[in-house]
């Protein structure tokens, strides 16, 4: 359990470092906003493609393991 529990973390902190970025490159003029929006999308869209994908191979629905807080 350890193992998993250090690559989220690396993940999580990759994740906001990604994001602080995104958003300083788009408030500084760097990127505009829709081709910021077309990474995020592709990120995203191929994150829950795998959960999907891996959902359908094991027969268990992953997406169960995700709960998103209240905020």
């Amino acid at each position: 359990m350890a193992d998993v529990q250090k690559r989220l973390q690396q993940a999580q902190e990759l994740l906001h470092e990604a994001i602080d970025l995104s958003l300083q490159q788009f408030m500084s003029g760097q990127a505009d906003k829709q081709t910021l929006a077309r990474e995020w999308s592709g990120f995203v869209g191929d994150f829950f493609g795998y959960i999907k994908s891996k959902s359908k191979e094991t027969k268990q629905n992953l997406l169960t393991w995700i709960h998103f807080p209240n905020s």
